[in-house]
């Protein structure tokens, strides 16, 4: 009888230092990098000089990654280096998703830090957002193939850095389709096409124009549509 109280008072404390270090643990946040600037080289993401996102080449995404909420000071700079060519310092939100943008060019390097809305699309509709980060050009519409339906109208370069309603989603109907950046308010003048978009119903998207709009023909720096796919 006394070996089994022993026992029953074993698991009890073990039970309570798992509990206590449940309740102890670090809230957490969540971020991701998306590269956008067409001649900068690849790079890494530092949290409080710690390697967090290594490597990430243009254009490209990560996924969100978990780090420790509240203050953070963010490093961006080329990879290998100890270079920061951004730096980030701001408040992270527990539980919350934050996309981290950087494009332009490397000699103009912007940044912008968006917190990511993930609410669910309604049923049988997917999420799309749009971002104007494509250098030297100028206002642009955006329009969906079938139609055709114009979603975002008379967006300019880095319009979202000023409006942050820009960065809300818009429900559509979910694809295989064509999208199109035409030159704002003309009917048919392409600036860059996605011949498919291929959005899935209850899945959240950010369009992204990116490049160069004087960027030498059928060169990786030209102006084009990247789909980012923004579900964690």
């Amino acid at each position: 009888m006394k070996k089994r109280s022993v026992l029953m008072l074993g698991v009890l404390v073990t039970i309570f230092t798992n509990a206590c270090k449940k309740d102890n643990a670090t809230p957490q946040t969540n971020i991701k990098l998306v590269h956008m600037s067409a001649n900068a080289p690849t790079v890494d993401l530092s949290i409080n000089n710690a390697l967090f996102i290594g490597n990430i080449s243009y254009p490209s995404s990560t996924s969100y990654r978990s780090t420790d909420a509240g203050n953070i000071a963010l490093k961006i700079g080329p990879t290998g280096t100890t270079t920061a060519t951004v730096n980030i310092n701001g408040s992270f939100s527990a539980n919350k998703f934050y996309s981290i943008y950087v494009f332009d060019s490397l000699a103009n390097l912007k940044f912008s830090v968006m917190e990511d809305d993930k609410s669910v699309p309604p049923a049988g509709k997917s999420f799309v957002r749009f971002l104007h980060l494509g250098t030297g050009q100028g206002p642009v519409d955006i329009i969906k193939a079938g139609g055709p339906v114009r979603l975002f109208t008379n967006r300019s370069f880095n319009d979202h850095s000023t409006n942050a309603a820009l960065t809300a989603y818009t429900a559509i109907d979910p694809g295989p389709f064509s999208v199109s950046a035409i030159v704002a308010g003309s009917v048919n003048t392409l600036v860059t096409q996605l011949p498919s978009f291929n959005a899935t119903a209850g899945k959240s998207y950010t369009l992204v124009l990116r490049g160069f709009k004087n960027a030498t023909p059928l060169s990786a720096q030209v102006l084009f549509l990247s789909p980012i796919d923004d579900t964690p």
